[in-house]
Order: structure tokens, then sequence, then C-alpha cells
């Protein structure tokens, strides 16, 4: 009997204690879906909260999409051995929130904010019907507004100054953009933090004044030298004659350049030990300081004015971003962060907040967070304030989170601060801490330890490394926690037979001259050995089958994670080299892999005549296979112009070169009548992209890549309607180092090849093995040309690049650079917990002459600093000696077919794929056969001839009334009186037939409904049904033997001593027996589908199928009298494809 875990105790609180607010901190692998569909359940068991009273808030779409499909599994279950149980009640709580569960708050937290307003939006502000925007419409939208905002800016004339100075030390517009940009993603911090007003900068020559004075006392010291040939003496009289040039300048811009560090005759103030002691009649070492500072003091005046020229743009900047925020919520129109802020604004509103936060309260009872590490802080303001144990009180809404008690039970949070990755989309490890110290006194932490996940021999390796990573004390003291205590996991799970669980790659040091593409290129070469070693030998993989619990590694079980995507280029030809297929599964990835690469080089050439390093570069691509040698002849020989625009001169020949340029001509003229997704389109067809794939061996990577690319351009292009430019420009955004992508683009499971994947990525998966690459060089963002810090403490910092560093900023960026640090630690935590049977760790690295700082280490330093002493004890993934199996290529595509028998394949298979998947049971009736006659009931005709041939399984998006059901007006409204109506009294006939005759729009017809329907209940089966279990509408769907899916609606169903009886309502004008056996003999086969339905889908035989005819004169009854004869006909048409379709 297996034992029970170690944190047992802790899995069942989650699933009793449930009316106790309960903190769980769960490690990797440790089941916190699981747990959580557990605590639901339980609650719905209970009886204590319905589900509709349940939100359940994840971090990502996906898995929401898990957790509902995992409760809904889970709750059936739950109902079926209720029922076996004899326990009703349970059965019907269970069963209710199965029909719940659609409906249900299971979701992201932006959802949730969604819903919150949605159900608010008079007392949010906002108009009753919401469109929430995209990233891609977001960022489309910032640009038009950024554009038109910019031109005012520019004219403003209260803002020159401002705007002169900053540009004067090199701060151009790309970086107020890059500022507004920030300010959008964050603009409720900017509204709390940025002043609104800002006053006018002071004059350089203002500051300038005293600051030169110390210069003057400083040099007027050169008198004090007793011999004048001393270095430090000609300095002083350098930079006496550098001040007095400066007393001349009067233009302020011309004084800011003076006075910059890239001004040419600018003396240097750092003297460091110039100056001999035994030639001056002082102290040197007094009048050196005394240099500096006065040197310090000129760029303490730059400091101030530039710092104060950030400032005051910030408060333009402001406006603008407050502005665009107040638009959008009144067009209803909101991006991503809007919800949340509004929501969070709703529940503090001073007005209606302790109205809404009752509401919720009430209509949430249950308030459940999973991944409470990696969210915005303004989830937990949001939950604490609508889980207050008096939320109509004003203190539940304007006190901190912490000063508000919540009811016993109301919350309940689940989520691992080590692996808190998410900093950039402002999640912040404080807050989670914070919350766990908050919530988890008094008995309410919880903790989950063991790993379901991970074999035995990886979690120890996880417990040694991360347990010294994470325990290392931090190099400064900061304001906030910014990392967690380690809790070490426990296994379940066994160490493989075959393959060492722990290996690495890269154990000894490159030479410490080595760059950063020798360090990648020899991870990368590594990397390539040990997959071609994993497979080659046959490494053991996990498997779900108890009776062969291992089997041998493929490559669609290896997964290559890396932090960054620069180390992608060198994979992919280190892959490429060794013959293994693989594909990029992380959208931040596809945008620098070949393929991709290759297009937008064409694009760029396209648009731009003028840009020959482009259309060079396009050229070379294997879009056009120019090589060098073409290139040379074409440029150097025969004297050819690159601008595709310009007159080639008469000495240039037919060529490849010659061509492409022709090529990209066209596509340039045609550039501003498409747009960029058909351009991208239409070159990837012309230059054979595509078919590229073949050439490279990873077709369906390739294919999945391009069609990733122009689906997102066309998305592009219906947000904006931009050209070709402004494309490119928005592209070239996209593969930026920042804009990270959070979820894997959706793989091609049945393709084996090997997955390279971010590790944002792959957050929430596991891989049976794992490589952790791009561990080489210490991960670097690439150079913003502004940045924003908005410190915990309050107020704001500005960073324009390496000019301009306001206070505020200077003293938040070392602390910025530790929490940096924690987290990058708990990145590598994320990556090594997704293994599951094999992790293979890169400790590609170069000699270092002294330590580097703690911050300053690449990731391979911190592994091998984590594994400390058992590297020893660690095995090499790739060995020197010995060459590794290769790998099996995929076999080359065989030739076509000849033509003729291609085209004739072709056409079948078209024929076969034309043919509907699903037939209905109504596609089985006799094309001649009416559903009613062209009697009139009441001096109107009552159905048309086919509405009983129409009662095909309903679009889901269809209103209640109409589903399953497609008769005209009279017939929908007997079959959904028929529907609700209790069949054994008839109560609630009247209302029901007034309902139905309503929404068909008929209300004058509900004599002639409630008629039909009173005759339906006096037929002998629907007496007998009632008297009984029965069902009603009941949906059936089967497969048969041609491949496809029989599938119909059965208006009633119930039980008789031989089997079950299928009764399908006909509403007809005549009862005249000759006309009924017609009609009957062209429902023939629809009635045998729905036997052969239900008996296959419910194991039980059919007794007889019935037509109850619902006339003026009253109802009867027609059985159908070959219903085995008939059974087989409909599996021989269904089978052959020859059934009836309606239009």
């Amino acid at each position: 009997m297996t034992p029970p875990p170690p944190d047992a105790a802790d899995r069942d609180r989650i699933a009793t204690d449930l009316h106790t607010t309960l903190f769980v901190e769960a490690g990797a692998g440790s089941g916190k879906t699981t747990a959580l569909v557990g605590r639901v359940l339980a609650l719905v068991r209970s009886g204590d909260v319905e589900l509709r009273e349940v939100a359940a808030i994840t971090f990502t779409e996906k898995a929401a999409a898990e957790l509902r499909d995992r409760l809904r599994q889970r709750l059936e279950e739950a109902a079926e051995e209720a029922r076996r149980e004899g326990a009703g009640e349970e059965a019907r709580r269970c069963d209710l929130a199965i029909d719940q569960l659609d409906g249900a708050a299971i979701g992201t937290l932006h959802a949730f904010a969604q819903r919150i307003l949605a159900e608010n939006p008079i007392e949010a502000g906002l108009p009753p019907r919401l469109e929430i925007l995209d990233e891609v419409t977001s960022e489309v939208e910032f640009d038009q507004r950024w554009r038109t905002f910019l031109d005012q800016l520019l004219r403003d004339p209260h803002l020159e100054r401002t705007l002169l100075l900053l540009f004067g030390t090199g701060v151009g517009p790309d970086a107020l953009r890059v500022l507004a940009q920030e300010f959008d993603r964050n603009w409720d911090l900017v509204a709390e933090e940025v002043p609104e007003v800002a006053v006018e900068p002071p004059t350089i020559t203002a500051r300038l004044a005293p600051a030169l004075d110390a210069v003057d006392a400083a040099c007027r010291r050169a008198a004090e030298c007793t011999d004048t040939s001393d270095k430090l003496h000609d300095r002083l009289l350098a930079i006496a004659a550098w001040a007095e040039r400066l007393r001349t300048i009067t233009d302020e811009l011309d004084l800011l350049d003076a006075l910059g560090p890239a001004a040419t005759d600018r003396p240097s103030f750092k003297v460091g030990n110039v100056g001999a002691k035994g030639r001056w009649g002082c102290d040197v070492g007094e009048l050196r300081a005394q240099v500096r500072a006065a040197g310090d003091g000129l760029d303490l005046v730059v400091g101030q004015v530039t710092n104060a020229c950030a400032e005051r743009i910030g408060t333009a900047l402001r406006a603008f971003t407050l502005d665009a925020a107040r638009a959008r919520q009144a067009e209803g129109r909101l991006a991503f962060h809007d919800l949340l802020v509004l929501a969070r604004s709703l529940v503090r509103h001073p007005h209606h907040g302790g109205t809404v936060r009752a509401r919720l309260h009430t209509r949430y009872r249950r308030l459940l967070l999973d991944e409470f590490q990696d969210t915005d802080p303004i989830q937990l303001e949001l939950a604490v304030r609508i889980a207050a144990a008096r939320p109509e009180r004003p203190e539940s809404g304007t006190a901190p989170w912490h000063e508000v008690p919540v009811s016993p039970g109301h919350l309940f949070l689940v989520g691992d601060p080590k692996q808190s990755i998410y900093r950039f989309r402002r999640a912040d490890i404080s807050v989670f801490l914070a919350a766990r110290s908050h919530f988890g006194a008094d008995h309410g932490l919880v903790g989950l330890t063991t790993n379901f996940r991970t074999g035995a021999p990886v979690i120890d390796w996880v417990n040694q490394a991360f347990g010294t990573l994470l325990a290392e004390p931090a190099a400064l003291e900061l304001p906030v926690s910014s990392q967690a205590d380690y809790v070490a996991l426990h296994a379940v799970r066994e160490a493989p037979p075959v393959g060492p669980p722990v290996s690495v790659v890269g154990r000894t040091p490159l030479h410490n001259k080595a760059t950063a593409p020798e360090l990648r290129s020899a991870e990368a070469g590594d990397v390539a050995a040990a997959i071609r070693r994993v497979v080659g030998e046959g490494w053991s993989v996990g498997t779900a089958d108890p009776g062969r619990p291992w089997r041998p590694a493929r490559l669609g079980d290896i997964t290559v994670l890396v932090p960054a995507r620069t180390s992608m280029p060198f994979l992919e030809d280190a892959l490429e080299d060794a013959g293994i297929p693989y594909r990029a599964e992380s959208s931040s990835l596809v945008y620098v892999s070949r393929a991709i690469r290759d297009l937008l080089a064409v694009a760029r050439a396209v648009d731009d005549p003028t840009d020959h390093l482009a259309i060079v570069a396009a050229l070379r691509t294997p879009l056009f296979a120019c090589g060098d040698d073409d290139l040379f002849r074409f440029k150097v020989e025969q004297g050819g112009r690159w601008n595709h625009l310009a007159t080639q001169p008469a000495t240039v020949l037919p060529g490849p070169v010659l061509d492409g340029i022709a090529y990209l001509r066209h596509l340039h003229g045609q550039r501003h009548w498409r747009t960029p997704a058909e351009l991208l389109a239409q070159i990837a067809e012309d230059r054979r992209l595509f078919e590229l794939g073949f050439a490279e061996g990873r077709t369906r990577d390739v294919w999945r890549r391009l069609r990733f690319v122009i689906d997102q351009a066309r998305e592009w292009s219906e947000a904006t309607h931009g050209g070709l430019r402004d494309y490119l420009q928005w592209v070239g955004r996209q593969t930026n180092e920042g804009a990270r992508v959070a979820e894997a683009v959706l793989p091609e499971t049945d393709d084996d090849a090997v997955r390279i994947m971010t590790i944002h990525a792959a957050k929430g998966l596991e891989f049976p093995v794992t490589i952790l690459s791009g561990m080489s060089t210490v991960p670097q963002a690439r150079p913003s040309p502004a940045q924003v810090a908005f410190p915990p403490g309050g107020g704001v910092g500005y960073r324009f690049g390496s000019k301009v560093t306001t206070e505020e900023f200077e003293a938040w960026k070392p602390i910025d650079e530790q929490m940096g640090f924690d987290e990058r630690v708990r990145l590598l935590y994320v990556a090594a917990t997704r293994a599951r049977d094999h992790l293979v760790l890169s400790l590609q690295r170069k000699e270092r002459a002294s330590a580097p700082e703690p911050t300053k280490r690449t990731n391979a330093e911190l592994l091998v600093d984590g594994t400390a002493d058992g590297l020893a004890d660690l095995p090499d993934a790739v060995e020197p000696d010995v060459a590794a199996a290769p790998v099996l290529a995929a076999d080359a595509p065989a030739p076509p077919a000849p033509f003729a028998e291609w085209s004739a394949r072709r056409d079948e298979a078209m024929a076969r794929g034309a043919r509907p998947t699903t037939v209905a049971a109504t596609a089985l009736t006799d094309e001649g056969a009416p559903d009613v006659g062209h009697e009139e009931v009441g001096g109107e005709e009552l159905e048309p001839p086919e509405a009983g041939l129409r009662k095909r399984p309903p679009d889901q998006d269809l209103p209640p009334w109409l589903k399953g059901r497609y008769g005209t007006a009279v017939g929908r409204a007997v079959h959904g009186t028929l529907q609700t109506i209790d069949l054994a009294t008839g109560h609630g006939l009247a209302s029901a037939v007034a309902a139905q005759c309503e929404a068909e729009a008929i209300p004058d017809r509900t004599g002639d409904v409630t008629a039909l329907v009173e005759a339906a209940l006096g037929s002998p089966s629907v007496v007998e049904a009632a008297a009984g279990a029965h069902w009603r509408e009941v949906y059936a769907c089967v497969p048969t033997a041609g491949g496809r899916l029989l599938e119909g609606y059965v208006d009633l169903l119930y039980r008789d001593a031989a089997g079950l009886v299928v009764v399908d309502y006909k509403t007809a004008a005549t009862d005249d027996p000759a006309e009924l056996a017609r009609r009957t003999a062209g429902y023939r086969l629809q009635g045998a589908s729905y036997a052969l339905t239900v008996a296959q889908t419910t194991g039980e035989p059919v007794s007889r199928v019935t037509f109850v005819y619902l006339t003026p004169r009253g109802a009867v009854e027609v059985h159908l009298a070959d219903a085995d004869d008939a059974v087989a006909d409909v599996r021989r048409l269904v089978e052959a494809g020859a059934e009836h379709v309606l239009d």
C-alpha cells in the first residue's frame, strides 16, 4: 500500500476546512490545480455554496480552461458516485454545479475584473457594452494617439525650452515614446505618483555661477605651486581658461554642450594622483579633492536642470496618459490594465463602493486565487475588499488591504513564491510574502511539498542547488522582501532505469578571452550532442501505462529551455548541422527564427529602395539565393545599382541579382494597394518559402511560424489599416528582448521534433527530458532610451539612456538590480522543475580572473555555485571521447505520382472531404415527405411542408427555445412547451404556451398551440412516459462504420418493460390514415436513426419508435413497423455517404 505523502494532513485541510481562510504555499509539481479543484468540489458537495457563487481566478486562459475541464470531470464523477451511494441531495448539488459551470466565474484576473465592471457599469462610469482591446489593437491605438500628441508636444511653446534642453543631452522623441508607453502600462501609478504640475526648469546660467565660483577658488590655488612644470599646475590653468570661456557663452544650449561629457575642449576634473607633494605649498591631497568637488559641482548643474526637464516632461506625459485612459473609459473600449484599475476604483469608490462591495460579497461567496505569486497586486486588494467581513462599511474600501478583516473561509490563495517570475508584468513577490504572513497567521498557512511530477534524483539536486542559491544574502538592504525561504520538495517518482537523471554539459570553463558568440556556439554544440545521446541511447521516460512504465525517449520528449532569445540562432545552426528536427514554440522566439528573419528582410527591402543594406541582406537569403560571387559581379564588375527603382546600366547582365531586384521593384509598386499580410503571403508563396521547409527538413515548424506571422500581420492590418512601413516598425518592436510572451504557441504534438521554448512560455508545463541552455552569459536587457521607476516608498524616477538620471531613479537602481537578480534565480528554479525524468544543465562559461559580483554571475555560474561540491557527482551528458549515435533524419519526401493518378486521387480526396463529418438524423428523410399538409387551422396555413424535416442539432448561439428544433413558429412553440411543462398534470401549460408564442412572435396563435399540446398530453405514449422516468430533448451521437458521426435530438425517451421507447412529435393538418402512412414512410429512416443512436449510446434495446402526429382533431400514434430493417438501411446509407442533405 502506498504510504500517504508527508503533506497529507495539509491536503486534507484544503478539502475539509471550508470555513477558514487558507493561504496555500504549493511547491512545483505539487498538484496546485488538483487541490484547487478539490476545494471547489468540497464546497459544492457540502452545500455551503453553489458553483455560481464561486470565483476561481487563474493566471492564464489556458489554465482557466484546464481548471474548468477538470472540475467538470470531477463533478460528473462525484454525481455518479453520490447516485450509486443513494446520496440524492449531493448528486443534485453536483448536477446543479455542472449546469452552472459554463457561466461560472472561472477565468483570468482580467476576465473577473471585466465581469465585475459588466455587472456594475453605471457605478463604474462605463457604457453598458464593453469592448476589450487585445494587445495588438492596444499598441496600434497607442501609436495613433502618440503621433498626434507628439506633434502637439513639439509645437507647445510652454515646453519648447524643456524639450530643447532634453534633446540637447541626446534624448530623442523615441525616448519620449518609450516613457509614454511605460506610463500607459502603469497609468494607475502615474495618477498616484507623477505630479500634476511641474515648475519650469531653472536656467543653467543661474545655477552655473556658484559652481564656477568653486572652480575659480580651486584654480586660484595654482599660485601655491612652487614648480610650474607640475602637471597639476597645468591642469588648473587649463580648467581656469576653460571656465573663463564658459562665462562668455550666452546661449543655454551651447552652455549645455560645453558642460557635457562629450565636449572636446572640456578639461578633466579627475586629477587622480597628479601633482607632486614637494612642489606645492599646500596639502596636495586636499587640493585634488577640491578640484574633483568643483567638477562634480558643474555636473550637478547639468543634472539639476536636465532632471527638472525630465520631471516636467513627465508631467506633460501624465496628462496624455490619463486623458487617454479617461477616453477609453468613456467609450467603453478598455485595455487589459484598464479592467484591473477600474475594478479596483469601483470597490474603492467613496459613494458607490459600499453598495458594490456588499453586492459582490453576496454574489461571490468564495474567492479562490491561483498562481497568486504572478498576478498584479491589484488582485489582492480586489479580493480582500470583496471578501471583507463588513463590506458595506467605508473603511472596507479605504483602509489598506491588511487592515480589512475578511469573512472566514471567503478567501483561498495558492501560489509558490519560488515561481514568481513576472516582475515585468507587475508581479510583486513582496505582496505574496506579506499576504502569506497576514493570512497564514492563526493556522491559516498550508504547505504542499510533495512533488508528483519529477523523479527523486532531480528533486534532490533541485533541493540542494536552490536551497543554496535562495539562501544567499542580498548584496544590500532592501525596503521590501525580494526572496522567499526555500522549502524542500519531496519526490514520489523513482529514477529512470536508463540515462542519468541529472547531467551536465560544459563542465570545464573556456579560456577567459572567450567571446559571447564563442560561448554560445560551444554551448549549442554541446546541446545538440546531448540530444543525439539521449535518443541514441534511448534514455527512459515515464508513461501512463502501469504495465509498461518506461519507454525510450524520442525527439518529441526533449525540450530546450532558454531564458532569452539571444542564443536561438546558435541553437538553430547546431541542430541543423546535427540533422536534428526542432520547433520553436514560444511566439517570442518565432520572430528571431531563420525563416521569419528572411521573410522580414525581403519585406524591408521591398519597403525602402534606398536601404542598400536591407536589399543586399534580402538578396543573400535563400528566397533569392544570390551568392557573394553573384553580388560581387553585379556591383563591382557590372556597375549595378542596389536601388531597385533606379535604372540599371547597360553593363548589367541578366542573372539572379537582377531578377531579384526586379521582383523587389514589382512588390514595391504594390505596397500601397495591398496589406502587409497580403504582401508577406505573396512573398512566401512566390519565393517558395513554404517549400524551403522541405529542404530544411522542418516542414511543419517552418509552416507554423509562417502562418503565425502572416496571421498576426493580418490582425495588425485589421486593427490599424496601416501600410508596410508602419507594420515593419511595429514588428521591429516585437523582436526586442523586452517584448515577452507568457504563453507558448500551440504545438503540433504529432511532430517528432525537439521543442525550444523560453522559460516564461514553459511555465506550468512539464517535459520528460529538459535541457537548460542559454546559460553562458549574463542576461542583459537591451538598453532602453527611457526608463521609469515607481519605488515601493512612493515617488517616481526617470532615466533617459546614460544622459539623464534623476536622484530617485539612481537610488532605486541598485535595489532594482538586486530584485532582478533574485527573480533570475527563481527563473532557473522554474526551468529546472519542468523536468520529469531527465535534467541536462548547461554550465558553459569562461574562466574568471577574479570572482564576479554576486549579481553579475552568469546563469551557468549560478548553477555551478548552487551545485557546489555535488558537481563532481553529476555525469557528463556528452562523453568527451565517445561519439554520440546519429539521429535518424526524416525520410525525404517520395517523388510525386504521375499527374493523372495524382489528379484522380486528389478528386477522390476532395469528394470525401466535401462530405459532412456529422450526419443529422433529419438528413435521412424522404425529400418528398412533408411534415404538414397545406390544410389550414383557424383559416391559416399551419406549417410549410418541410418544417419537420429541419430538426437538426442546434447552433450553440441560438436561444434556448430554438435549440434542437428547427420547425416553423407553431411547431417550435409546441415542441418548446412540451419540453418544459409537467407531462403528467400539464401544470404550467398556459404560461409556457404564452412564453413560447411570444418568443416565436405568434401571440395570436396561443389557442392553436394549446390545442396541439393538450392533444400530445393525451396520447398513450406520453401518458405512459409521464407515469415513470422519462427524458426530453435528448441528444444522442454515435460513430458509424464509415468514420462519420450520426446525431439527433429525441423529443421524448422513456423506458417500458421491453426497453427504451423513442417518441417523435410531428405536427400535421390532417388525421387521414393514408396521408399519415405516407408521411411515416418518409420519416422511416429518421426514426431508425434515433433508434440506432439511442441504443448504441445507452447500450439498451429500443423497443419501439413512435411518431405522435398532433392534428387539429387530436393526437394519432403511428409505430415504426420495420425498425430493425430501417436501422440496417441507416447504417448502409451513412457509411456510403448516400444520405440526403437538406440546405
